[in-house]
């Protein structure tokens, strides 16, 4: 792992860019060995090394060849050429063991590890920091700064969206407004007004020298005559409308 010469930044007193805090909340989610950071301040890369692993590949070599050496010095010849692929098959096995408990150790060094290498490394170089300066404490510290700051930006867009959404709706035709000017409620209040402003005269007026109020001829509605003295027309709909 190498150091950064970045301008030094210290998270335990300042916020860090989002894409760090991201970094250091992930880690959280997958869960620290919190022992595993107090017993080893610099992180080590999990590679898998299992205890005694050189001599163990040397071995893979060695122990066939100690048996061939054996087998030709007791039955000579013959027992070389019988020892051949004993040998073979057993420098396969001793390595084919040595690959499985180097796979087993790799898995359970990755679950310690728990990504800390990777992420520590990158942070220390972003921040400028050393990779031993970054304990287990600074990581939940960035990880609150994450959620802290994630929540806000949330909250940001979903007001964003909402004030969108109204904007939109303000700027979009309301149905009630479309196709209102015919229906019949309105046609019917016109009639009524009109014939409202048809009765409206002096009393002057030659109609109310005949003793009796005006009454319009004509529906305008659908062009049908009134009848006399009312506000139907000869079939049956009211002033103003085609339909009783």
């Amino acid at each position: 792992m190498s150091t950064s010469r970045a301008t030094r930044r210290d998270p335990m007193a300042d916020v860090m860019p989002l894409e760090l805090l991201e970094v250091a909340h992930l880690l959280i989610s997958r869960g620290q060995n919190e022992l595993y950071w107090e017993r080893v301040p610099l992180p080590k890369r999990p590679v898998g090394q299992v205890r005694y692993e050189v001599a163990r590949q040397a071995a893979t070599f060695v122990v066939p060849l100690v048996g061939l050496t054996c087998a030709a010095q007791i039955y000579g010849a013959t027992g070389l050429l019988l020892g051949l692929p004993l040998a073979w098959l057993g420098g396969y096995f001793l390595d084919l063991q040595l690959k499985s408990a180097i796979g087993k150790k790799k898995i359970r060094d990755d679950m310690i590890d728990a990504g800390r290498y990777k992420a520590v490394g990158w942070l220390a170089a972003q921040m400028g920091m050393r990779p031993d300066e970054i304990t287990l404490a600074t990581i939940r510290k960035m990880n609150k700064d994450y959620v802290i700051v994630k929540a806000r930006m949330d909250l940001e867009l979903a007001r964003r969206e909402e004030a969108r959404k109204a904007a939109h709706v303000r700027q979009s035709p309301s149905s009630d407004d479309v196709h209102h000017d015919y229906t019949p409620g309105v046609v019917a209040a016109a009639g009524l007004g009109a014939a409202t402003a048809y009765t409206s005269v002096d009393e002057d007026d030659d109609y109310y020298d005949r003793g009796q109020s005006y009454s319009p001829a004509v529906n305008p509605a659908n062009g049908m005559p009134m009848v006399a003295g009312t506000y139907v027309d000869v079939n049956g709909n009211m002033f103003g409308t085609d339909t009783f």
